[in-house]
């Protein structure tokens, strides 16, 4: 075949104006709206198996709404709506479509650089005038003309529409980490479907095509009405699937929350909030990004005898992260006990710091199952402490009441190992989940500590105030330390005490403080009265 450059003002094919481009253009609506729902489906999954399962099932589904849109633009035109379409090339367009979908949907869905948005969205438009090309190289027969100013017009439409949408998916997945994402409206998917008419009608006028004579396709309704029918029944079934795919991963979200705080918001932008962190995750869990806070641990007498380690993470390019979030994506992906390693060696590193300057801390850090039960974990953090001239009773690892409970036995046997080491294990958020009282003579625990929903407005509810009583006299009798936490003011301080407690955190005697704040602060509280509010070693209203 020969290629002659046709010329460039010479459009052979009308402009559709006509019940068939009004369709067209519903169905185009239509298809985007689907198509950009399954980017952004695809943009929520963390776990990495699951992320791969969805990003194929998105682009061959999004593959084969493209080739179905581009076959159902025929029937726009009265010249070509009775052609019969052969079957290799359809199908060699249908395999172009899916292809060049599945190398560009994971850039599309999960993107931040604009600059890599911008390649994927140029590299689907490449894909789908391929596939259209393709789709129609059985109408062109002896010298092949081409349309320079179709083919220009053509790719920058197509480059322009896909663009655009992976572009304004961008700028929604950032916003999304202030909770403020914002999916593509009807109106702009409607907007996009609009687009797609001039589209399809330049790609048509590529080659100038000419219908076979004598050639009538009687069956081109049915195969019409079959696309039709075929594209809605995937875009509808999709719709439905996302549905499904985002219970099941609320379920599993808050399950997994549940091992370190109580369930997160859940919603479209904390999943797509979610996913910008688990990308994140290779550059973040690195000494760099993660900050260590420390939280004082006051007594009754008003010395300050331990802290607890609060994470803190600073990335550059999504500012301050909640920790919530932080942790369900390293558990999703995996890393939840290499994070947990790391973070314990700052701490460790930190104690070392005061140590040498004359102020030895305990220090509580909240870990997860998965990493106390990991083979090997005692001797590990027993070598640790070792080799910062660390004795263990300095450390203490709390894990919440749900994750303990929850783990069976593999998790006594664990804690059991780390006590006959020295170490110390603290049952955090106690009375937030189970509550379980009978399970606590069983546990080898060192202590437990009360949580905030179970200390705030104490002072006006006797019951719990009756309850709490109860609480401490238990852990008494089974050798139990009891902290309450939350504590932020001076009458929740007075009904804890009060029902014999007598250790306290909470923002009522110090924010969380950065590591080299903490001995200056240490020293200067060391021995007071905590804001006026222990007298003579009994705690009394400020």
């Amino acid at each position: 075949m020969n290629f002659l450059v046709e010329d460039a003002t010479r459009f052979t094919v009308s402009f559709p104006l006509s019940q068939q481009s009004i369709l067209f253009w519903i169905f185009a609506s239509f298809v985007v709206h689907i198509c950009q729902r399954l980017v952004e489906q695809a943009g929520t999954v963390i776990d990495l198996p699951s992320r791969r399962l969805s990003v194929s099932q998105s682009a061959m589904c999004i593959g084969c709404l493209v080739w179905a849109l581009d076959v159902v633009g025929f029937f726009m035109y009265p010249g070509l709506a009775h052609e019969g379409l052969q079957l290799t090339p359809a199908l060699g367009a249908l395999l172009i479509t899916t292809a060049s979908a599945r190398l560009t949907v994971p850039h599309l869905s999960r993107a931040s650089d604009a600059r890599k948005v911008t390649v994927a969205g140029l590299g689907l438009a490449i894909g789908m005038v391929s596939a259209h090309v393709t789709l129609v190289a059985d109408y062109v027969h002896g010298q092949i003309r081409v349309n320079p100013l179709a083919v220009a017009t053509s790719i920058g439409l197509a480059v322009s529409i896909a663009v655009a949408i992976a572009l304004r998916h961008r700028l929604a997945r950032l916003r999304a980490v202030r909770a403020e994402f914002r999916s593509l409206t009807w109106q702009e998917a409607t907007l996009a479907g609009a687009a797609i008419v001039p589209l399809h009608w330049c790609l048509i006028n590529i080659f100038p095509i000419q219908p076979r004579q004598g050639h009538q396709n009687t069956e081109s309704v049915t195969l019409l009405i079959t696309l039709l029918v075929f594209g809605l029944a995937v875009g509808i079934d999709q719709l439905q699937n996302l549905r499904h795919e985002q219970s099941r991963r609320f379920l599993l979200n808050r399950a997994l929350a549940l091992v370190r705080s109580s369930p997160r918001r859940v919603g479209t932008a904390q999943d797509i909030q979610l996913s910008l962190i688990a990308d994140r995750l290779p550059e973040l869990i690195s000494p760099e990004h993660l900050q260590m806070y420390f939280q004082p641990i006051v007594a009754a007498d008003g010395n300050v005898r331990q802290q607890e380690a609060l994470l803190r993470i600073a990335d550059p390019v999504m500012g301050s992260i909640s920790p919530e979030p932080f942790f369900l994506a390293a558990e999703l992906q995996g890393k939840t006990a290499e994070l947990d390693r790391m973070i314990l060696q700052i701490v460790i590193g930190h104690m070392q710091k005061w140590q040498l300057q004359g102020c030895a801390m305990t220090v509580a850090v909240n870990i997860a199952p998965v990493t106390l039960v990991a083979e090997g974990f005692a001797d590990w953090l027993e070598a640790t402490l070792r080799r910062h001239a660390l004795s263990p009773h300095y450390l203490k690892l709390e894990m919440t009441e749900h994750a303990i409970i929850a783990s069976g036995e593999a998790m006594v046997e664990a804690m059991t190992a780390l006590r006959n080491r020295g170490l110390g294990v603290i049952m955090d958020d106690f009375g937030a989940g189970y509550s379980s009282l009978g399970v606590l003579a069983a546990l080898p625990i060192e202590g437990i500590k009360c949580d905030r929903l179970f200390v705030r407005d104490l002072q006006h509810d006797p019951r719990r105030q009756a309850m709490l009583r109860h609480i401490v006299a238990l852990a008494r009798e089974l050798g139990l330390s009891v902290t309450a936490e939350g504590v932020e003011s001076a009458e929740e301080l007075t009904a804890v005490a009060d029902a014999g407690i007598r250790s306290f955190q909470g923002y009522l005697f110090a924010a969380a403080l950065p590591s080299a704040e903490i001995i200056h602060w240490h020293r200067l509280s060391q021995g007071v009265a905590p804001f006026g509010l222990v007298r003579n070693g009994k705690i009394s209203p400020a």
